[in-house]
């Protein structure tokens, strides 16, 4: 139940998803002040929702015009490794994608050990329900003793349709065993918009299940039964992360996205603070 960090340093380095670039990514153990990015200009990014710059097929922090991209893994993996304090140093603008999910990361957190610090780790408690819609979208969190998660995406290509994936206890070893090695996913058909607008750039089979209209192109299909939906829990409960402390609730999202992910994020914050959106 204490606030924990890491116990080694670890180095990381890979290739950045979307900008393509060879990244060296540094964790460092830290006493207290969160989970923060620092770049190579020295700039501090704290991991929370303030700093959120863009949703734009990725998580990206900013400060002052320095930013950090792609985020949600690493801090998906941080927070269900129990390490709430962390001095992210990059060398790159984005956290390299190693294989397209958070199961290499969680590893090696696991692997760094961890060091429990003198605070109590104090859970978010809502004090009624949140729900957003938007269009045909929509996300809720109602309150609940435990972190638990009910999402559901339908996409148009065969190969991937209807997937829902409802756990109404999300801990380390459900996040470890179902959720963190489902990998990023894509469309055949965006890949040459995407490039041409300066994204995925560093994609390919070995970071990304990508599906075209035959069906799957990597070989050897998927890893699990529903790792597309999957993988967007894996992203939202990075960009849950951003609320800096661990969330008593049941979250569900219908066609979901790191955007209205991020309207959550708020809305639970501005309740915390005493506003906030309810619905039924």
């Amino acid at each position: 139940m204490y606030e924990a960090t890491i116990e080694r340093a670890i180095r990381f380095e890979g290739i950045g998803l979307h900008s393509g670039r060879s990244v060296c990514l540094f964790l460092d153990p830290a006493k207290g002040g969160g989970r923060v990015f620092v770049t190579g200009n020295g700039t501090e990014i704290p991991a929370n929702i303030d700093a959120v710059d863009s949703a734009a097929r990725a998580t990206i922090l900013g400060v002052e015009g320095d930013c950090v991209a792609t985020v949600e893994h690493l801090l998906a993996a941080l927070s269900m490794a129990g390490i709430d304090h962390a001095r992210i140093r990059i060398d790159g603008p984005e956290v390299p994608a190693f294989d397209g999910s958070a199961a290499p990361i969680l590893e090696w957190l696991v692997g760094a050990g961890l060091v429990p610090l003198g605070e109590r780790r104090n859970p978010i408690i809502l004090s009624q329900p949140i729900e957003i819609e938007d269009d045909d979208c929509s996300i809720r969190a109602v309150p609940a003793e435990t972190f638990g998660i009910d999402y559901e995406i339908d996409f148009p290509q065969p190969a991937i349709g209807y997937e829902r994936f409802n756990e109404d206890v999300v801990d380390a070893s459900v996040f470890k065993a179902e959720i963190a090695p489902a990998r990023t996913f894509g469309l055949m058909a965006e890949v040459e918009a995407l490039r041409k607008a300066g994204l995925g750039l560093g994609g390919s089979l070995e970071n990304t299940v990508v599906v075209d209209e035959a069906g799957i192109m990597n070989e050897g299909g998927l890893r699990m039964q529903g790792e597309f939906v999957r993988h967007k829990v894996l992203d939202l409960i990075g960009d849950l992360s951003l609320l800096g402390a661990p969330l008593h609730a049941k979250v569900s999202v219908s066609k979901g996205g790191h955007r209205l992910h991020h309207e959550l994020v708020r809305a639970i914050v501005a309740q915390q603070n005493g506003g906030g959106r309810a619905g039924g």
